[in-house]
Protein backbone atom coordinates (compact mmCIF):
# COMPACT_ATOMS: atom_id res chain seq x y z
CA UNK A 1 0.00 0.00 0.00
CA UNK A 2 2.87 2.36 0.80
CA UNK A 3 4.33 1.90 -2.69
CA UNK A 4 0.94 2.66 -4.21
CA UNK A 5 0.78 5.86 -2.14
CA UNK A 6 4.21 6.88 -3.44
CA UNK A 7 3.07 6.25 -7.02
CA UNK A 8 -0.06 8.37 -6.45
CA UNK A 9 2.19 11.28 -5.47
CA UNK A 10 4.50 10.51 -8.44
CA UNK A 11 7.38 9.68 -6.10
CA UNK A 12 7.83 5.95 -6.74
CA UNK A 13 10.07 6.46 -9.79
CA UNK A 14 11.68 9.45 -11.41
CA UNK A 15 10.35 8.27 -14.78
CA UNK A 16 6.75 9.47 -15.19
CA UNK A 17 5.61 6.59 -17.41
CA UNK A 18 7.28 3.95 -15.19
CA UNK A 19 5.72 5.49 -12.08
CA UNK A 20 2.31 5.36 -13.81
CA UNK A 21 2.82 1.78 -15.00
CA UNK A 22 3.95 0.52 -11.59
CA UNK A 23 1.10 2.42 -9.90
CA UNK A 24 -1.42 0.79 -12.23
CA UNK A 25 0.07 -2.68 -11.66
CA UNK A 26 0.08 -2.23 -7.88
CA UNK A 27 -3.50 -0.95 -7.97
CA UNK A 28 -4.77 -3.90 -9.99
CA UNK A 29 -3.09 -6.29 -7.53
CA UNK A 30 -4.81 -4.32 -4.78
CA UNK A 31 -8.11 -4.72 -6.71
CA UNK A 32 -8.68 -1.08 -7.43
CA UNK A 33 -8.11 1.50 -10.15
CA UNK A 34 -4.98 3.64 -9.98
CA UNK A 35 -6.79 6.58 -11.55
CA UNK A 36 -9.62 6.31 -9.01
CA UNK A 37 -7.21 6.06 -6.08
CA UNK A 38 -5.10 8.96 -7.37
CA UNK A 39 -8.19 11.10 -7.97
CA UNK A 40 -9.63 10.43 -4.53
CA UNK A 41 -6.38 10.81 -2.65
CA UNK A 42 -5.26 14.04 -4.33
CA UNK A 43 -8.79 15.45 -3.98
CA UNK A 44 -8.55 14.58 -0.29
CA UNK A 45 -5.44 16.75 -0.05
CA UNK A 46 -7.22 19.65 -1.79
CA UNK A 47 -10.41 19.47 0.28
CA UNK A 48 -9.16 18.12 3.61
CA UNK A 49 -10.93 19.63 6.63
CA UNK A 50 -13.52 21.43 4.54
CA UNK A 51 -17.22 20.76 4.22
CA UNK A 52 -16.50 19.30 0.77
CA UNK A 53 -15.08 16.16 2.35
CA UNK A 54 -16.77 13.57 4.53
CA UNK A 55 -13.75 12.73 6.69
CA UNK A 56 -14.54 15.27 9.39
CA UNK A 57 -17.59 17.19 8.24
CA UNK A 58 -20.79 15.21 7.75
CA UNK A 59 -24.28 16.36 6.87
CA UNK A 60 -25.86 13.82 9.17
CA UNK A 61 -23.28 12.08 11.36
CA UNK A 62 -23.94 8.63 12.71
CA UNK A 63 -26.59 7.68 10.20
CA UNK A 64 -26.92 4.28 8.55
CA UNK A 65 -25.10 5.56 5.43
CA UNK A 66 -22.23 6.79 7.61
CA UNK A 67 -21.72 3.36 9.16
CA UNK A 68 -22.14 1.61 5.80
CA UNK A 69 -19.38 3.79 4.35
CA UNK A 70 -16.96 3.07 7.18
CA UNK A 71 -17.81 -0.65 7.37
CA UNK A 72 -17.00 -1.49 3.75
CA UNK A 73 -18.95 0.91 1.59
CA UNK A 74 -16.07 3.27 0.89
CA UNK A 75 -14.01 0.55 -0.80
CA UNK A 76 -16.96 -1.06 -2.57
CA UNK A 77 -18.30 2.22 -4.00
CA UNK A 78 -15.31 4.56 -4.37
CA UNK A 79 -12.60 2.11 -5.32
CA UNK A 80 -14.37 -0.85 -6.88
CA UNK A 81 -17.64 0.27 -8.48
CA UNK A 82 -16.73 3.88 -9.39
CA UNK A 83 -14.00 2.97 -11.91
CA UNK A 84 -16.62 1.08 -13.94
CA UNK A 85 -18.76 4.24 -14.21
CA UNK A 86 -16.53 5.29 -17.12
CA UNK A 87 -18.50 2.83 -19.29
CA UNK A 88 -21.72 4.83 -18.78
CA UNK A 89 -22.65 7.46 -21.40
CA UNK A 90 -20.79 10.72 -20.68
CA UNK A 91 -23.78 13.05 -21.09
CA UNK A 92 -25.94 10.93 -18.80
CA UNK A 93 -23.24 10.74 -16.12
CA UNK A 94 -22.54 14.49 -16.24
CA UNK A 95 -26.27 15.28 -16.04
CA UNK A 96 -26.64 13.04 -12.96
CA UNK A 97 -23.60 14.64 -11.33
CA UNK A 98 -24.93 18.15 -12.00
CA UNK A 99 -28.29 17.22 -10.49
CA UNK A 100 -26.50 15.79 -7.44
CA UNK A 101 -24.44 19.00 -7.20
CA UNK A 102 -27.65 21.05 -6.95
CA UNK A 103 -28.85 18.89 -4.05
CA UNK A 104 -25.50 19.06 -2.24
CA UNK A 105 -23.94 22.47 -2.95
CA UNK A 106 -21.29 21.96 -0.25
CA UNK A 107 -19.87 19.09 -2.36
CA UNK A 108 -19.41 21.29 -5.42
CA UNK A 109 -15.57 21.02 -5.58
CA UNK A 110 -15.69 17.24 -5.54
CA UNK A 111 -18.52 17.00 -8.06
CA UNK A 112 -16.90 19.54 -10.40
CA UNK A 113 -13.70 17.49 -10.30
CA UNK A 114 -15.69 14.32 -11.13
CA UNK A 115 -17.38 16.12 -14.03
CA UNK A 116 -13.97 17.12 -15.42
CA UNK A 117 -12.89 13.46 -15.28
CA UNK A 118 -16.08 12.38 -17.06
CA UNK A 119 -15.61 14.95 -19.80
CA UNK A 120 -11.97 14.02 -20.44
CA UNK A 121 -11.71 11.35 -23.13
CA UNK A 122 -8.11 10.60 -22.12
CA UNK A 123 -9.05 10.00 -18.46
CA UNK A 124 -12.10 7.93 -19.43
CA UNK A 125 -9.96 5.75 -21.71
CA UNK A 126 -7.43 5.20 -18.91
CA UNK A 127 -10.27 4.26 -16.53
CA UNK A 128 -11.70 1.86 -19.11
CA UNK A 129 -8.35 0.11 -19.49
CA UNK A 130 -7.86 -0.08 -15.74
CA UNK A 131 -11.39 -1.31 -15.07
CA UNK A 132 -10.99 -3.98 -17.77
CA UNK A 133 -7.73 -5.16 -16.17
CA UNK A 134 -9.44 -5.05 -12.78
CA UNK A 135 -12.38 -7.16 -14.01
CA UNK A 136 -10.02 -9.72 -15.59
CA UNK A 137 -7.90 -9.91 -12.42
CA UNK A 138 -10.94 -10.39 -10.22
CA UNK A 139 -12.43 -13.01 -12.55
CA UNK A 140 -9.14 -14.95 -12.57
CA UNK A 141 -8.97 -14.74 -8.77
CA UNK A 142 -12.50 -16.09 -8.43
CA UNK A 143 -11.69 -18.88 -10.90
CA UNK A 144 -8.56 -19.72 -8.91
CA UNK A 145 -10.64 -20.09 -5.75
CA UNK A 146 -13.06 -22.36 -7.68
CA UNK A 147 -14.61 -24.61 -5.00
CA UNK A 148 -13.68 -22.18 -2.25
CA UNK A 149 -15.46 -19.16 -3.70
CA UNK A 150 -17.25 -18.55 -0.40
CA UNK A 151 -13.85 -18.23 1.28
CA UNK A 152 -12.88 -15.62 -1.30
CA UNK A 153 -16.17 -13.78 -0.69
CA UNK A 154 -15.54 -13.63 3.07
CA UNK A 155 -11.96 -12.50 2.52
CA UNK A 156 -13.11 -9.88 0.03
CA UNK A 157 -15.71 -8.43 2.41
CA UNK A 158 -13.20 -8.36 5.29
CA UNK A 159 -10.79 -6.57 3.01
CA UNK A 160 -13.48 -4.02 2.07
CA UNK A 161 -14.14 -3.48 5.77
CA UNK A 162 -10.46 -2.94 6.56
CA UNK A 163 -9.80 -0.58 3.63
CA UNK A 164 -12.90 1.48 4.41
CA UNK A 165 -12.27 1.59 8.15
CA UNK A 166 -8.59 2.47 7.93
CA UNK A 167 -9.22 5.03 5.21
CA UNK A 168 -11.32 7.09 7.62
CA UNK A 169 -9.77 6.45 11.02
CA UNK A 170 -6.74 8.79 10.82
CA UNK A 171 -9.22 11.68 10.62
CA UNK A 172 -10.92 10.94 13.94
Amino acid sequence: MRLLHEAVHRLLCTSTWLNELLGQALSILFWTSFSAVRFGHLLHHRTNRTEDTTEVYRDQPHTLSYYCEILGGFYLIAELVAPFACWLPTQWTVAKLRRFSQKTPHKRKTIDALIRVCESQKKRLKLKLESTALAITMALTILAYHNHAILFGVYFMLRALMVSYYNNMPHY
